[in-house]
């Protein structure tokens, strides 16, 4: 009965109180997508039980986002982080945070950033198509 007691009491806390892991070298584009979207759809929230890890990643994955019930994971492949560009950074982190809080999928359009393989699409055009998939998601 104290297993019980005590499992159902964690599970409570969990769902209850929040925890965010976001590496300091991604804060910032998680910041800026944040922004992106709550300005596009106020009704779009942050995830309470949310974490970023990097991690060596299998075949030619770059990013993995993991939606479970109570909580959002995204993986980063950790060779592939070291040796991008500011450029290429943010829109990965784009890409899988799209995923994670919009719960978009891929799309086929080879110049959209949540196309599946990563494309370089120009810094302008990356903020408009968030900024579009947040309004697509408020409506």
């Amino acid at each position: 009965m104290e297993f019980l007691v005590t499992w159902l009491v964690s599970l409570i806390l969990f769902m209850v109180v929040p925890f965010k892991i976001v590496p300091p070298e991604v804060d910032p584009y998680y910041n800026e997508f944040i922004e992106i979207v709550q300005k596009e759809c106020p009704k779009i929230k942050q995830p309470m039980q949310f974490g970023i890890y990097f991690k060596r990643l299998k075949n030619e994955e770059v990013g993995l986002c993991t939606l479970y019930t109570f909580k959002r994971k995204i993986e980063i492949d950790e060779f592939f982080w070291v040796n991008s560009d500011n450029r290429t950074r943010r829109q990965l982190v784009f890409h899988e945070l799209t995923h994670c809080i919009l719960e978009t999928h891929h799309v086929e359009d080879i110049q959209n950033y949540m196309y599946p393989y990563m494309v370089y699409v120009p810094e302008e055009q990356l903020a408009d198509q968030v900024k579009q998939v947040a309004k697509d998601y408020c409506n």
